[in-house]
């Protein structure tokens, strides 16, 4: 029985709307399309259309590896595979492209000759071996030898030395289809998540964190005409999502220790910036907010682990860094930034005085950056929730 989903596809045909029709019909312009990992039309649109050469179509799936990196064999997609040929094929490609039952793509059931491969190519009446072979013309590239590989002036050259003197390998570039938009897809599923997240926090709904991915490059290939490129850039519209590749911010790792008062001297504001602005939102909710007071605290809370967790990661580095503590520190942040925990198990009353200093540091960079009033309530607030947190800053 053909899947459902074959099935309705055929029936959507204008002309050629059965399996006697549609499939012969298929297997015929099969040989006009051409399967590639790393279709060329991706490095230069009109790469493939040289009347006296093709370039050789590439396929290579690669091998799993932990080596940490995102590349062909490491990388499970949907689709293993793109389709590129004439605008005219497109059915046949999308056709082949579509899941069966099995979880298989049609073009990798007839590839692997399973039992629904050939109940599928058998409902069209005709022999299902001579159509598989048909279909399996996709596959061009198994037809060269090493010897005979083609490239194009079209795609960009990279000469790769070897050993001898002017002896080089020639590599051209391409790209790897099926992981570029197995990447646009998790991509998307992250952004769609975060969006969610975001609006039923904006209703209260929810306090759970979730992940973004900052400075996406959005790419468009084929302009008007995605269809021109491959099969797969058809099904997305031409366009991709590039995580940044840019060469590496060297920043200095000298850390500003402290001779009066750690939280004046080596805490930015601005690392805080996130905090603060969530701060000021939640403080001056309005009355009428159908936000609950219990979610109003327990996101204070968060906000204030974080702010914590942001404080307690400097306070480490500055701890490893100091050789010698200067006697200008008053003595509360002398045993605090001390690194032997010996030393701070043994002191009496500075826990006081560090938790006091904390609160008043936050609350003047809060007014510093959103026009708050905050007083000796909230100020009580805050070095309740922060006694509370000093599993984390002790």
């Amino acid at each position: 029985m053909i899947d459902e989903t074959i099935k309705n596809y055929i029936k959507g045909q204008k002309k050629l709307n059965t399996p006697e029709l549609f499939i012969p019909d298929a297997a015929e312009k099969a040989k006009h399309i051409t399967c590639a990992t790393h279709p060329c039309q991706f490095s230069h649109p009109y790469a493939n259309q040289d009347k006296n050469f093709k370039i050789t179509p590439i396929v290579f799936y690669g091998a799993q590896s932990d080596d940490g990196y995102m590349r062909s064999g490491n990388v499970k997609s949907e689709q293993r595979i793109d389709m590129y040929g004439s605008a005219g094929f497109a059915a046949v490609m999308k056709f082949l492209a579509l899941n069966m039952s099995n979880g298989k793509t049609v073009l990798e059931n007839i590839s692997d000759n399973t039992p629904e491969a050939n109940e599928l190519l058998s409902s069209s009446g005709r022999p299902a071996d001579e159509l598989r072979e048909q279909f399996l013309e996709v596959f061009k590239g198994d037809k060269q030898s090493e010897n005979t590989q083609v490239t194009s002036s079209k795609i960009k050259q990279v000469f790769f030395p070897l050993g001898g003197e002017g002896q080089y390998h020639l590599l051209s570039l391409l790209t790897p289809s099926p992981l570029v938009y197995e990447m646009k897809k998790r991509l998307s599923a992250i952004m769609e998540d975060a969006r969610n997240k975001k609006e039923r926090i904006k209703k209260g709904e929810l306090t759970a964190p979730f992940q973004e991915v900052f400075d996406l490059t959005t790419l468009k290939y084929g302009g008007t005409q995605p269809q021109n490129i491959s099969q797969l850039n058809t099904e997305h519209g031409g366009i991709t999502r590039l995580l940044p590749s840019i060469p590496p911010h060297i920043k200095d790792h000298r850390i500003r220790l402290p001779k009066r008062d750690f939280f004046a001297e080596c805490l930015n504001k601005h690392d805080f910036k996130w905090e603060f602005d969530e701060l000021f939102k939640l403080i001056t909710l309005p009355q009428d907010t159908p936000i609950t007071l219990e979610k109003q605290r327990k996101y204070r809370d968060r906000l204030f682990k974080e702010i914590v967790l942001t404080i307690t990661e400097k306070l480490f580095a500055i701890r490893e860094a100091f050789s010698e503590i200067p006697i200008t520190l008053n003595a509360s942040q002398r045993v605090w930034l001390n690194k032997d925990e010996t030393a701070r198990l043994n002191a009496n009353d500075w826990e006081n005085d560090i938790v006091d200093d904390m609160s008043h540091w936050i609350i003047a960079n809060l007014k510093n950056e959103h026009p708050v009033d905050l007083g000796d309530a909230e100020l009580s607030a805050i070095k309740d929730t922060l006694t509370k947190l000093e599993d984390f800053w002790k």
